[in-house]
């Protein structure tokens, strides 16, 4: 019995042994693992916590998307047909995808704010990894550290990942389509290119238009490349992937229009009740070509045509601060709080275009391969941060600062190609021209912080450019000495060239936190250091204002609600959202997004009346409820109108009183009830 307890414990003892043995080579192995991936992993972490840090704060984000994502978690139709309302009686004004994925996440989660925002804080994260890939291919993993650190911390990037928008979506297929461009032009084969363009077409079912302007890039990028074909062949390949683009991109949009009007919601922000039509004007020209839409009146009309004042200053200028309203042409960019959101770096990136072209690379000296597909990626790269410049820059139409974003990859690329070919450049001009231009690049982000927030003594940001410009500025000065980069202080000027490039992040993050820290414009965010000493005035907001009006509204309308299957019919989605939002019930919103969509008729009215459908019906306070005057007229003329305090927090004279509201809403809302 002893020998075979003895024989047990040696057995186990082994065993132990030989496990803990494993145990260690297992994690001999896997260390070095862990250290490698460790930059990599802590770039990510920083990138999370600037997108998560008090996510809550910014709520359902923009409430016109979510109240669509609450319509469509119960209704396989609103699903499909990307409904705004819970009824189906309107869409929304972009296509389906980026939606969808927060209905997933709202499925997942269930219906919050959190939830909303989720899938974009997730996709900024995947957009990092795919700068870091496509950057890492062709110009080592230095590079794609540095390209996948600008990314993370660009400010516009930041913003949009906080917020329920379009962009994070979209950024992430222009950058899967080019990492499927750049394999293409480089092997000239046919499935990468046609993966690049069919990624574009689901780009298209994001933000339309907007994707589409990547296709000539990488389309010419692979037809001007090398690769293992000929030309003509390489012709031939671009024409069956432009097929699958136009394939991909009009899927959903035929489908759409396919479907009998009867069966669908109507196309919301357009006049033909066509999705064909919202690609092609309202998701398409009218962002670039400055028109005066049909039957509006001019800012300066009060609702009967009268003239009113105009705005004062200080409307003007948080208008001003929701959209892009200054004057097209090349230098629109290059202002302050334009080249603020994504532009900090535009220097390095600049010259990265030289730099990597020319670099041969430190290992692969001699690999014709490796050069082609360093410049491969830097033409690619530098066409995406060309034509999406050119668009903005002219773009005649409403272009909000957070439409940037899509500049934010390319730039952070090239960028990070930049600062790493500086870090690995041996010849003593290299160096000195180094120097000039990480000086060169100080006083560019010192133009930005004094274009956006000036030079206070009582403000930390005023210090922290301070002490950001000096530590850049002063490492430069000896990197300028001629001599100082080669030989023996080759490593010393690499930790100097390092101190300068990690110097430059400083005010880009603190723009970043500005989005972060202070709640910004959740509709259209705006990275900008003035919101730490000026935060955002949300009392611009159009639709109900603020949540206690809504609150107020929405308690009267379930109070009085009987079997009708609407709860009410209002001017714009914008009023309709937070009631759709707080209730899931289906209200009907007349005139689409801002009240200028001819959805509704007064004999359907009538007829919905007439049927028990909606009781309720609320007539102006949205921006462009003065489209709908004949509605209005026969409202007043059927309603019975319900008394102000039952259902407002202020009178409608509080309402009116100031000339500049009611030349921005037109009218002063009213409720009228029209049952009996």
């Amino acid at each position: 019995m002893g020998r075979y307890a003895g024989g047990i414990g040696m057995a186990f003892g082994r065993g132990m042994g030989m496990g803990i043995e494993g145990l260690r080579r297992a994690a001999a192995s896997l260390w070095p693992r862990l250290v490698d991936h460790a930059p990599l992993s802590l770039i990510l972490l920083v990138a999370a916590v600037l997108r998560t840090w008090q996510l809550s704060s910014n709520g359902f984000g923009r409430q016109y998307y979510a109240a669509g994502v609450r319509s469509m978690m119960s209704c396989p139709r609103c699903f499909l047909f990307n409904s705004f309302d819970p009824g189906g009686f309107v869409s929304l004004d972009k296509p389906p995808i980026a939606i969808w994925l927060q209905v997933l996440s709202a499925k997942l989660v269930g219906f919050n704010g959190i939830a909303m925002l989720l899938p974009q804080v997730a996709e900024g994260i995947v957009a990092i990894l795919l700068v870091y890939l496509l950057v890492t291919r062709s110009f080592g993993k230095l590079a794609g550290l540095f390209a996948a650190a600008l990314l993370a911390v660009t400010p516009v990037a930041v913003a949009v990942d906080r917020s329920n928008n379009m962009e994070s979506c979209l950024i992430v297929m222009l950058l899967a389509s080019a990492w499927a461009g750049v394999r293409a032009a480089e092997s000239g084969n046919a499935k990468p290119l046609i993966l690049s363009m069919a990624l574009l077409g689901l780009g298209f079912n994001v933000k339309m238009a907007a994707a589409l302007a990547l296709a000539p890039v990488v389309l010419a990028v692979y037809a001007c490349a090398g690769g293992r074909s000929a030309l003509p062949r390489r012709l031939a390949t671009s024409f069956i992937a432009c097929l699958a683009l136009l394939v991909v991109s009009l899927s959903w949009v035929t489908l759409y229009d396919l479907t009998p009007t009867s069966d669908r919601p109507y196309v919301g922000s357009t006049t033909g009740n066509s999705m064909f039509e919202l690609a092609l004007r309202h998701n398409g020209m009218n962002r670039f070509i400055a028109r005066l839409r049909p039957n509006a009146l001019p800012p300066s009309a009060g609702p009967d045509g009268s003239p009113v004042a105009a705005p004062p200053q200080g409307v003007r200028a948080q208008r001003a601060r929701f959209f892009d309203d200054s004057p097209i042409g090349l230098s629109r960019l290059f202002r302050p709080l334009e080249a603020a959101q994504a532009a900090w770096w535009l220097p390095i990136a600049l010259a990265a275009i030289l730099l990597g072209w020319n670099s041969d690379g430190r290992a692969d000296d001699e690999a014709a391969r490796r050069i082609a597909s360093r410049r491969i990626t830097i033409a690619l790269c530098g066409g995406w941060v060309a034509i999406y410049w050119l668009a903005f820059s002219f773009a005649g139409g409403v272009v909000h600062y957070y439409y940037l974003a899509v500049l934010g990859p390319p730039l952070a690329a090239l960028a990070g190609i930049g600062m790493s070919e500086l870090y690995l450049g041996r010849g003593s001009k290299l160096a000195e021209a180094g120097a000039a231009l990480l000086i060169v690049t100080t006083l560019w982000q010192s133009y930005l912080v004094l274009g956006q927030a000036g030079a206070d003594s009582r403000s930390w940001v005023t210090w922290l450019w301070v002490a950001s410009a000096a530590a850049a500025l002063l490492p430069s000065a000896l990197l300028a000495r001629p001599g100082a980069m080669i030989g023996q202080k080759y490593r010393q000027r690499n930790l100097l060239v390092l101190f300068c490039c990690g110097a430059s992040f400083a005010m880009p993050a603190a723009c970043a936190l500005s989005v972060v820290l202070v709640r910004p414009n959740v509709s259209a965010p705006i990275a900008n250091l003035t919101a730490f000493h000026q935060p955002p005035n949300e009392g611009q907001r159009r639709g109900l204002g603020n949540g206690a009006a809504a609150d107020r509204l929405l308690a009267f309308l379930q109070g009085q609600r009987g079997s009708e299957r609407f709860l009410a019919a209002v001017p714009s989605s914008m009023v309709a959202a937070p009631l759709i939002i707080a209730t899931g019930m289906p209200v009907i919103a007349m005139g689409g997004f801002a009240g200028a969509d001819p959805i509704l008729t007064p004999p359907q009215l009538e007829r919905l009346v007439e049927s028990r459908q909606v009781r309720f019906v609320m007539i102006g306070g949205a921006r462009r409820a003065v489209n709908q005057q004949t509605i209005n007229d026969w409202v007043r003329a059927h309603g019975k109108p319900v008394e102000p305090a039952l259902w407002r927090l202020d009178q409608p004279a509080a309402d009116s009183s100031s000339q500049a509201a009611r030349g921005q809403r037109g009218m002063p809302a009213e409720l009228f009830d029209l049952r009996g």
